[in-house]
């Protein structure tokens, strides 16, 4: 299989587009980034919901596992059953599965510190001093992804204590909102980009969620080579005030080149906004799994012309919505991300 290729840095590609999440008064399907001539998503019956509750705890301290750091190697349960189209559900104790071996190829375990500026970058494509490549104005995103090191604004939304990066979001300080787009919030993104990308694998990630209105955090996956789709969402949440509602989801064109199509699977995991979980996705040439805690709850069929490096991204946005109600000092927990090959 093909595993990670170390990326070269200074690409500065054309800009990045996302489209803006579906009112939830419509069948709910994620966003992001889309070339500005797609008006808006297609569901055209791709949609499958998968509900999964989760014993609620209280909101702990520190993650949960004893080591705090992903695994070197590990092994999973893959359904070798014939998947479909869409995303559906799996129920581990009915489906047919089959263990899968996996070694590490990329992980960060956030005991450092501080982020490593040879792994991550903290904005989308082009040049990093630019405001328009940290925010998606199609989503109609509220928040700019800052550093310290952005503007001279000395603004850093990236907290460490005891292993984990917190991804936090606050009010823009009003000296700064004229060089900030006039953006309220900050907050932050991390990407792979120029340090890490790879065809095939299991990609995970070890987090906790954020809750309130309009808070928007994601983990997920893009093409290396510039263009949208395909995209791979291992998570997000659309509704800050409902953590428990995650969605996965994966776009694509027709054969790689035609239409835009997508489809997801919906999780509830009550006590995401407490304790951390393991998120993941296994994708593979055959189908495209997503996992809970290491537990196999939906598949379908990786579609034709997904078969391309993709890297890994995962911020904190904030939505349209935000108002006095939405909490300042939030953030997005992360333990460690990672990702295998077979």
């Amino acid at each position: 299989m093909t595993g990670h290729q170390q990326r070269s840095t200074g690409r500065t590609g054309t800009g990045l587009h996302r489209m803006p999440a579906i009112s939830p008064t419509t069948m709910r399907g994620p966003r992001r980034p889309i070339h500005l001539q797609i008006a808006r998503l297609t569901l055209a019956g791709l949609a499958v919901g998968l509900i999964m509750g989760c014993q609620a705890e209280n909101r702990v301290a520190l993650a949960a596992d004893p080591a705090g750091m992903a695994p070197k190697a590990l092994t999973l349960d893959q359904p070798s059953d014939t998947p479909s189209a869409a995303c559906k559900p799996l129920h581990t104790a009915a489906a047919a599965l089959a263990p899968l071996s996996l070694k590490q190829t990329f992980a960060d375990d956030f005991n450092a510190g501080s982020l490593s500026v040879s792994t991550w970058e903290t904005h989308y494509p082009g040049l990093a001093n630019i405001p328009d490549n940290r925010t998606l104005p199609t989503n109609s995103e509220q928040q700019i992804y800052v550093d310290k090191n952005f503007k001279g604004a000395n603004i850093d939304p990236f907290v460490f204590k005891n292993g984990v990066l917190s991804i936090v979001v606050n009010k823009t300080p009003p000296e700064n909102l004229s060089t900030f787009k006039k953006l309220p919030y900050t907050s932050g993104l991390i990407t792979t980009r120029h340090s890490f990308e790879q065809t095939y694998g299991y990609f995970e990630i070890r987090a906790r969620m954020p809750r309130g209105k309009a808070l928007w955090p994601a983990f997920w996956m893009l093409r290396t080579q510039q263009g949208w789709p395909p995209e791979i969402d291992i998570f997000e949440v659309l509704n800050g005030n409902k953590p428990d509602e995650i969605y996965m989801t994966t776009h694509w064109k027709e054969g790689g080149v035609g239409k835009h199509q997508h489809t997801y699977c919906q999780i509830a995991v009550k006590d995401s906004d407490k304790v951390f979980h393991n998120y993941g996705v296994l994708w593979t040439q055959q189908r495209i799994v997503y996992y809970l805690d290491r537990k196999p709850i939906g598949e379908f069929a990786t579609p034709a012309g997904l078969d391309h490096p993709m890297y890994l991204l995962a911020n904190l946005a904030v939505q349209k919505g935000a108002n006095d109600s939405t909490p300042m000092g939030a953030s997005f927990d992360i333990d460690w991300i990672a990702a295998y090959d077979f």
